[in-house]
């Protein structure tokens, strides 16, 4: 495989990180979220800082020839741009948008019947 360093962004929901890490483990390359969560409870309250986000993309990361980053970058990672070989962007199909947004419609409804209930 020629060496490529892939990064996967889109909509959050949209399965980046699990295509991510499905495409890095099929090529044996490292995998990163670029949401850089720390240890906490619950968890996925509280991200890295920026500036250490991007040192550990500096000294761990980007010196690698091949590897794949999932996640929005925007703003925080502008300097990571150029590192890229190639940009993939996962969306969700409309279909499969509607039925969550279904979904999340009903059990809203749900909870407002339980809340007017007493419940």
């Amino acid at each position: 495989m020629r060496a490529c360093r892939l990064h996967i962004t889109g909509a959050s929901g949209t399965g980046t990180t699990c295509l991510g890490q499905a495409i890095a483990d099929q090529w044996s390359v490292p995998h990163a979220d670029a949401d850089f969560w720390e240890p906490s409870t619950p968890p996925y309250t509280t991200k890295h800082p920026e500036a250490e986000r991007i040192s550990l993309m500096r000294q761990i990361f980007l010196p690698r020839p091949s590897w794949v980053l999932s996640g929005a970058v925007m703003g925080w990672g502008d300097e990571l741009r150029p590192y890229f070989d190639a940009l993939a962007y996962q969306a969700l199909p409309l279909a499969r948008a509607t039925q969550i947004h279904g979904l999340a419609e009903g059990i809203e409804t749900r909870l407002r019947a339980a809340k007017a209930a007493g419940g």
